[in-house]
């Protein structure tokens, strides 16, 4: 079982993978995200609209929130 401290240990290393890979997508693309960086797929213009920093699509986001 996972207490609130692991949890919080956890969700805090995802954030920091996240920071890290959206800093070398910047390095190496020379702009904001457009894609997700999980899976590639395009960031929809709606996302983007409403979480200008969003680095995942809806879907991995889901996907990443329901893992913590």
């Amino acid at each position: 079982m996972v207490d609130i401290a692991d949890a919080a240990q956890i969700n805090e290393q995802k954030e920091r993978d996240a920071a890290l890979a959206r800093f070398h997508h910047t390095k190496q693309y020379g702009k904001s995200c457009e894609f997700c960086i999980k899976c590639g797929d395009p960031i929809s213009i709606n996302r983007k609209i409403a979480m200008p920093n969003a680095t995942k699509c809806m879907q991995c986001q889901v996907e990443f929130e329901g893992n913590i």
